[in-house]
């Protein structure tokens, strides 16, 4: 009894990845359920993910406003202080033979006010238009479906292997207390 339930769990623990590949035996197609359902379901998993990397993607974009602009802060003043200084001379030089140093400066700052009010609405909205959730579900399935079989292997492979050293032997030590209960049981009953 207790090999028997010792054989049973390892052999259905071992068919959750094995074989990889569908075989042939008897007739009979034969293929581990993970890597059978992986494409079968890889639209279902796909939408679940979606949704929560959707969900992520929206909360880092708003709490990163003022992180994201204290990073971009010198790139955007140095461009600013560019723009104000040489290419505003090109572009309109009428007005910026009036403008001098100090103009400069408080046109970069209240520019930079403005960009720190604007900059965290500007990566949400782009964030939000940019990762959408059928945009996202569609590269989470291509990528589910495009798994091989040697990488699923590598990922559940070791997670499944300890499953099968220990599972087994629960099973066989349980069916071996439920063999000597039943025996027991059994005997006393027989008697």
């Amino acid at each position: 009894m207790a090999l028997t339930a010792w054989c049973t769990a390892y052999f259905l623990l071992w068919g959750v990845l094995y074989p990889l590949r569908p075989a042939r035996v008897f007739g009979i197609s034969l293929q581990g359920s993970l890597p059978r359902q992986l494409r079968t379901s890889a639209g279902a998993m796909a939408r679940v993910l979606a949704v929560e990397v959707v969900a992520a993607a929206g909360s880092m974009a708003a709490s990163a406003g003022s992180t994201g602009m204290a990073a971009m802060r010198p790139l955007i003043e140095s461009h600013l202080d560019t723009y104000l200084r040489v290419r505003l001379r090109e572009k309109m030089p009428v007005i910026a033979s009036f403008i001098g140093d100090s103009t400069i400066l408080k046109l970069k700052e209240s520019m930079i006010e403005e960009i720190d009010v604007l900059l965290p609405q500007v990566m949400a909205g782009y964030i939000s238009s940019a990762v959408t959730v059928p945009a996202v579900q569609d590269k989470i399935r291509l990528a589910l479906e495009a798994t091989d079989e040697q990488k699923l292997e590598t990922l559940a492979g070791p997670a499944l292997r300890q499953a099968r050293a220990r599972i087994p032997w629960y099973c066989a030590l349980t069916a071996l207390a439920a063999g000597i209960l039943l025996s027991a049981l059994l005997y006393f009953f027989a008697c």
